[in-house]
């Protein structure tokens, strides 16, 4: 009887042992963190990445998952395992915010030197950086930075063109309200008015 009831542990056992084997083998998701479920067969398929330049890079840590952090900071490794999608997944996200950063800080830079321009009495250095300006922001429009207009350049060049009577007036409100309605962007009523009174002054 003893022998019985001993073969049947044994059996149950095995059992138990191969259920194991075989649930330990089955696709692992990982929580949605950063980039959506991630499902991998096992860990054969995930690279080592070097941890060292994202902690050098301080804002590059933000890009990686939380869940290949925690990974990171429990396994005591120098390096995130991860795959390669989610590497690549990174690296456009990191280069397309540094982008955008390029992209708004030269903004920045135009509108405060067409600030200054103005402060010292230089309009036409005033008016021609604020061109510039409103230039480049229509040659990067939708390239990272949103897709929206930064309304200070425009709206100078409209009140400085029409105070000085500037030849180019018409052609910037033609060229610039055209662009707005081409990309759905929502501007100021006063652009298409002020358009409408040089237009009608020159019948």
């Amino acid at each position: 009887m003893n022998y019985i009831v001993l073969i049947i542990i044994i059996i149950i056992g095995l059992i138990v042992f191969f259920y194991k084997k075989t649930k330990d083998k089955q696709p692992h998701t990982y929580p949605t963190d950063v980039f959506g479920d991630i499902k991998t067969e096992n860990k054969d398929n995930f690279i080592k990445v070097p941890a060292a330049p994202y902690f050098e890079n301080k804002g590059m840590l933000s890009y990686i998952p939380k869940h290949v952090f925690r990974e990171y900071l429990s396994s005591g490794k120098k390096y995130f395992e991860m795959t390669e999608e989610m590497l690549y997944d990174i690296e456009q996200k990191y280069q397309a915010d540094q982008e955008r950063d390029r992209i708004l800080n030269n903004i920045t830079k135009f509108n405060n030197s067409g600030i200054q321009f103005e402060k010292l009495g230089m309009i036409e250095k005033a008016i021609s950086t604020y061109e510039k300006c409103t230039k480049y922001m229509i040659e990067n429009y939708g390239k990272g930075w949103g897709d929206g207009i930064a309304w200070h350049s425009p709206n100078r060049l409209r009140i400085l063109y029409k105070k000085e009577k500037h030849p180019r007036e018409i052609d910037f409100l033609t060229e610039f309200t055209n662009f707005c309605k081409l990309k759905n962007i929502e501007y100021p009523e006063i652009y298409e008015r002020r358009l409408n009174q040089l237009k009608n002054s020159n019948l």
